[in-house]
């Protein structure tokens, strides 16, 4: 299970199912498994976090997720600049990078 437990992977499911297409919390978190951990493409960035854990954006998608330092998804999203308040997407991926 990518997520920690069925409870996180609902409450996730639940605020970013819809906008990443997922239709149940099985879809959302095979979305999540095939980002986070599926082979990177080439339009997506990846950085390792100095307190563990990495994050991956796609440049094309707007795809963006994390993963802890205990190797477990911690969000899967389509990001927004409306709702993060960084001037790009980009901007916020490289912030969530330090």
């Amino acid at each position: 299970m990518p997520f920690e437990d069925r409870a996180d992977l609902l409450d996730h499911f639940a605020d970013h199912g819809q906008e990443v297409g997922a239709n149940t919390a099985a879809d959302y978190e095979r979305l999540a498994d095939n980002f986070m951990f599926g082979p990177r493409g080439p339009d997506v960035e990846e950085c390792i976090r100095p307190q563990g854990g990495f994050v991956r954006f796609d440049k094309v998608t707007q795809e963006y997720g994390a993963v802890n330092s205990r190797g477990f998804v911690s969000t899967y999203f389509i990001a927004d600049p409306n709702v993060h308040r960084e001037a790009s997407n980009l901007a916020y991926f490289r912030k969530r990078c330090r």
